[in-house]
């Protein structure tokens, strides 16, 4: 079978969490189909469509969502078209909205975190843009999904958010859990330290400032406690200028000393506060509980998937709420036995639900459950290069 994995990003890229699950769905389908990677297909300059849109904005009205423009969006599809990856038994796409014009004649999947409807409302403000050209975004995506032969995404909460959304069928629409390409360690080496962790790609957005001031009212109480905020930081004139407040930015994972870094972070830290405002389905929570680091985040989007609360971590509901994140940090400190139960749950369903070799066999398994109907063999099903069985 000739299967296509097409993509906007570079086979090789490894910089974040999206260029690393691409490369990872890829790897799982090579190493099982012998997929041929397509790609990296990107759009053509859109400053047309950019202009048109900010033009609209001076006038007072709604701008478009420009970067998917009608225009880039065909452009795009032509690219795809003259390169010849679609001509392929299967064609599997990494993301939905930049191929909504790109129709392969056989059979298709594509997979996701979320579906437009959702990352328009979780990463942008809706109201800024002109509702019809939302619309039309919307109304071509889920048709495009709708003639898919599989639809997948990274969580259930998004999976059935998106089916009700653009009326999928339930039977085409699988949901994989969160992992991570971090090799979990051999066993949770937790010293003790009063040590918590921020680690965020938008320190804003994530509610960076809400952790400093719950932070702050920790160390009213345990002065002894210190914060490192990995990631995006501020600017060096709006940083806290505690000297318990370790500003270490951007750690890159193909580096290896900014690698090991990062580890000794997970490993000495008494917990992780990710009071997230937008996000889907963050893999930080599951790379810190493989060192059998708990997490305190958001009852919101799909991380109740990740974390269950009371067990193997913190929900708040306002993840605005500095007093509920700070009693949380609190408890980290004072209930000894509790804490470190919570510990070892938190690092046993990450290993036990949510790794890279179990993410590889669920997407295996599902390709090769469903049936493509080549020209070859027509109706038959893909069976993958190995014969493990797979159980999800």
């Amino acid at each position: 079978m000739r299967l296509h994995y097409i993509s906007n990003l570079p086979a090789d890229l490894r910089g974040g969490g999206y260029s690393l699950r691409n490369a990872a769905a890829f790897e799982a389908l090579s190493e099982a189909f012998g997929a041929r990677y397509r790609g990296p297909f990107t759009f053509p300059p859109g400053g047309v469509a950019k202009l048109i849109s900010a033009s609209r904005r001076r006038l007072g009205l709604h701008g478009t969502f420009h970067h998917f423009a009608p225009g880039r969006l065909s452009a795009l599809a032509r690219a795809v078209r003259r390169s010849q990856a679609l001509e392929a038994d299967l064609v599997f796409f990494n993301g939905f909205t930049p191929w909504i014009h790109t129709v392969p004649e056989g059979p298709y999947i594509a997979w996701n975190d979320c579906s437009f409807h959702d990352y328009v409302r979780i990463y942008h403000d809706p109201a800024r843009f002109d509702p019809l050209d939302l619309a039309r975004i919307e109304s071509r995506e889920a048709q495009w999904l709708r003639g898919a032969r599989a639809v997948i995404l990274r969580s259930r909460h998004f999976a059935d958010r998106t089916i009700t959304q653009y009326e999928l069928d339930p039977a085409r629409v699988f949901s994989l859990r969160n992992f991570s390409t971090m090799a979990p360690p051999k066993a949770d080496t937790y010293s003790g330290a009063p040590l918590f962790l921020f680690m965020s790609t938008h320190f804003v957005g994530k509610n960076g400032p809400v952790v400093l001031d719950a932070f702050a009212r920790l160390r009213a109480r345990y002065p002894q406690a210190r914060l490192a905020v990995v990631g995006d930081i501020p600017a060096a004139g709006q940083r806290s200028t505690s000297k318990s407040v370790d500003w270490i930015g951007f750690l890159d994972p193909r580096d290896p000393a900014q690698d090991t870094r990062k580890r000794e972070l997970l490993a000495s830290a008494a917990m992780l506060v990710h009071p997230t405002s937008f996000d889907t389905n963050p893999a930080v929570l599951v790379e810190a509980a493989y060192f059998g680091c708990p997490a305190i985040s958001t009852r919101a989007f799909a991380i109740p998937e990740i974390i269950e609360h009371g067990k193997t971590g913190w929900l708040v509901n306002d993840p605005r709420d500095a007093d509920a994140l700070a009693a949380r940090m609190v408890w980290a400190l004072e209930a000894t036995h509790p804490y470190f139960e919570m510990r070892r749950a938190a690092r046993n369903r990450a290993l036990e639900r949510m790794t890279l070799s179990r993410f590889k066999a669920d997407l295996t398994k599902i390709v090769a459950g469903c049936n493509y109907g080549s020209a070859s063999t027509p109706g038959t099903s893909v069976r993958p290069n190995s014969p493990e069985k797979v159980d999800i």
